[in-house]
């Protein structure tokens, strides 16, 4: 943000957006909106063009009833709705909070009263309206704040004197300042003398000396360990003045949300050490006091407890009960790590607009997400930064695994084990530069309830825009690679899962190294229509092309065993995408479905297609196809995804995915050397086409490979080498 405005014929250093509703009878220039730089008053958005003096025709043109001449002093005229409206654009590369504080003095020169109110650009909710035109803001009292209003009277007054502030969350982009008539007088004008609008960077400095925080045991301020009295006022007496607060061995029971109100808090305890939400007590567990928009608290540390709702409180399929595990909202630097979490109603872990935590060690059973990063909270879209989710392990959800949605920036999902849950895998939607790597996708779409309900159509890792709420902004620079995607459910008539789906507004999307089998459809990629909500708002209008994903490459991919199609690409536009060196193999029906215009710009470069009834017939003119292979489907196994070399650091886990094809199943056993010149060995139960190792539990050039068996035959794939960097 820029950092200081004045008016009254000082700098204003702001862009600022002018919407003039000023009456006369030559110009009345209500609605019309421009930006200006002052004091060059440089247009860089008016329709009309500037005049000779460098001001734009219409703000000239709207003081020419002052005389004829140009004035630095800001007016409102008696017509109703007279005013101006300043608008703060968010500088390139700043992520901070602000605390806005807006001051003016008005010159009014009639008896109706002048009202000054801010509003942030859209929020996520659907609760908006046109101020000023062209541009929308919430009409609720979050995201529109009026803050004074000056008397009904003529003479001086001041606006805001109390300096009265306003919290910019970290994620809003544009920032209005109203100044607007209350009624219509019949004469007279309004003169703004005087004002300033600061912005100042919300503070994150350490509010508490962690040296004298205190370290306390809840058994002996008192709570049952058998979990029969209630221990909640106890716990959060204990929680209320921060520090370190240990949980022996043992249940502890409580009956309402244990709220985290101080930076510089230790939940922990040891083996054994469970809080239980009671019976009849469908609350969140454990969660923080949040401000919005602003990480208000920061280094809070959650480990070595089970976290645990009673199952009598747990309604799967409801998803209008919000109750979470474990719930962290506008913090920072803290981190969930070697917990379990089980049957909450919505979300077992909950990370909302915060920045620098991480999730790690994480054992998910139930609810209806297992872990859950959203950017946006409560209507708002704050953003979340830097979020780590690492070796976390989710099981039995009746919707998604693990949920990356609105408004992310830089987050990781590694090394981690995401099965059985009743829809998608995983699911990434309008977040940007996310990383999804090293991790195991098992058998979505899992029957469940009485008779083994199956969901129709679910994905196991699903990359899209959000449906029927948004499409904007794009989901973007999505990062896919030596994961293991795999279904072994068979599927009935009408249920059709696909392990990877990229759909709508998505753009550079990399699905890379990874071994995909099972489900009906292995790779899909298709069109999405915007959503009319966002088409039809003047300030949402759909980029061409907004539809249809852009720039996805899929390569080094081994795709194989799906009931009905390998590869499907649907788009009735320019879908630029790059299908290089992956093996496609066993596809029931039709191998390849490509549906696309003369020109998509879909190119299949280098694949190898075994089976599925892919032949080069298939090279259709709606796309370009290079140096593609048709193949029979080999009795014993062909490696087709070879591990590859891994640098990694001391501390760190490092990937190796391998893949192979073969007519009948196979199984795959990994094995290490200490170099080159050693006899291989199995390792230990490292029977999946991802393998992890610690990179510290293995000497540096360390060798693994991946083989490959069934009753035909054995093949191995190359070595590859780690090496400590």
């Amino acid at each position: 943000m820029r950092k200081s405005t004045r008016a009254g014929g000082i700098a204003i250093a702001a862009l600022a957006a002018i919407t003039l509703a000023i009456g006369s009878s030559t110009a009345a220039y209500a609605g019309t909106e421009y930006f200006w730089d002052s004091p060059d008053n440089t247009e860089t958005g008016s329709p009309l063009g500037t005049t000779a003096t460098g001001n734009p025709i219409e703000w000239e043109s709207a003081h020419s009833q002052f005389g004829g001449d140009t004035t630095t002093t800001l007016r409102l005229s008696a017509q109703q709705d007279a005013n101006w409206t300043f608008l703060w654009t968010r500088e390139d590369g700043d992520d901070s909070a602000y605390r806005m504080v807006p001051q003016f003095t008005i010159d009014q020169g009639y008896a109706a009263a002048i009202a000054m109110e801010v509003g942030f650009d859209t929020a996520y909710s659907h609760t908006q309206v046109a101020w000023p035109s062209g541009y929308w803001v919430s009409n609720d009292g979050m995201w529109q704040r009026p803050i004074d209003t000056t008397p009904a009277t003529v003479g001086t007054h001041d606006l805001n004197t109390a300096g009265e502030s306003v919290t910019i969350p970290a994620n809003v982009d544009r920032v209005y300042l109203r100044l607007q008539l209350q009624g219509a007088p019949s004469s007279g004008v309004a003169s703004v003398t005087d004002g300033d609008v600061s912005f100042t960077p919300v503070v994150l400095d350490d509010d508490d000396d962690i040296s004298t925080l205190p370290t306390r045991n809840v058994v002996t301020l008192g709570a049952d360990p058998t979990g029969v009295a209630d221990a909640t006022d106890i716990i959060q007496s204990a929680v209320d003045d921060g520090g370190t607060i240990f949980f022996p061995a043992g249940t502890y029971k409580i009956t309402r949300t244990i709220e985290l109100t101080k930076s510089y808090t230790e939940l922990y305890g040891e083996a054994g050490s469970t809080i239980q939400v009671a019976a009849g007590s469908p609350v969140t567990a454990i969660k923080n006091s949040a401000a919005y928009g602003v990480w208000n608290l920061h280094h809070i540390s959650i480990h070595d407890l089970r976290v645990a709702n009673d199952p009598l409180n747990a309604d799967p399929g409801n998803n209008l009960q919000f109750t979470q595990g474990i719930s962290l909202i506008g913090v920072r630097d803290s981190s969930v790590h070697d917990v379990e979490v089980s049957d909450f109603q919505h979300d077992n872990v909950y990370i909302a607009h915060s920045r620098n935590v991480t999730v790690q060690d994480v054992d998910s059973q139930g609810a209806r997400h297992g872990i859950t990063v959203q950017g946006h909270y409560d209507g708002g879209r704050y953003g979340n930064w830097d979020i780590s989710v690492d070796r976390i392990h989710t099981s039995d959800n009746w919707d998604t695994g693990v949920v990356i949605g609105f408004y992310n920036h830089r987050v990781s999902l590694t090394n981690s084990t995401i099965e059985g849950s009743w829809a998608h895998g995983i699911d990434i939607f309008n977040s940007e530069d996310i990383t999804v790597r090293g991790n195991r996708v098992l058998n979505w779409n899992a029957p469940h309830g009485v008779g083994g309900t199956m969901l129709g159509q679910t994905v196991g890792i699903f990359v899209h825009p959000d449906w029927g709420v948004s499409t904007n902004p794009p989901t973007a620079r999505i990062d896919i690679t030596e994961n293991e995607i795999r279904s072994d459910v068979v599927f009935p008539s009408g249920v059709t899962p696909n392990a990877i789906e990229i759909t709508g507004n998505t753009e550079d999307v990399v699905v890379s190294q990874n071994v995909i089998s099972g489900g009906h459809r292995g790779v899909y990629v298709r069109e999405q229509t915007y959503d009319t909500y966002w088409v039809n708002r003047p300030d949402q209008t759909p980029a061409v092309g907004g539809d249809i994903p852009r720039d996805i490459t899929i390569s080094d991919n081994t795709v194989s065993g799906q009931s009905g199609t390998y590869l499907m690409l649907e788009t009735t536009a320019a879908m630029p995408t790059l299908i290089e060196d992956n093996a496609f193999s066993g596809a029931s029906t039709v191998g390849v479905t490509l549906t696309a215009p003369t020109a998509s710009l879909i190119e299949l470069t280098g694949n190898s297609f075994f089976g599925g009834g892919a032949t080069s017939s298939t090279e259709t003119t709606n796309a370009t196809w290079t140096g593609n292979s048709y193949l029979s489907t080999p009795a014993s196994p062909t490696v087709t995804t070879q591990p590859r070399d891994e640098v990694a650091a001391v501390g760190s886990i490092a990937v190796f995915t391998a893949g192979a094809v073969s007519s009948t199943a196979h199984t795959v056993q990994w094995q290490s050397r200490a170099n080159s010149s050693a006899s291989w060995a199995d390792v230990s139960g490292a029977s999946a086409a991802v393998l992890l190792v610690p990179v510290s539990s293995v000497p540096s050039g360390t060798q693994f490979r991946a083989v490959f068996d069934n009753a035909s035959g054995t093949a191995a794939s190359a070595a590859a080498t780690l090496t400590r960097g």
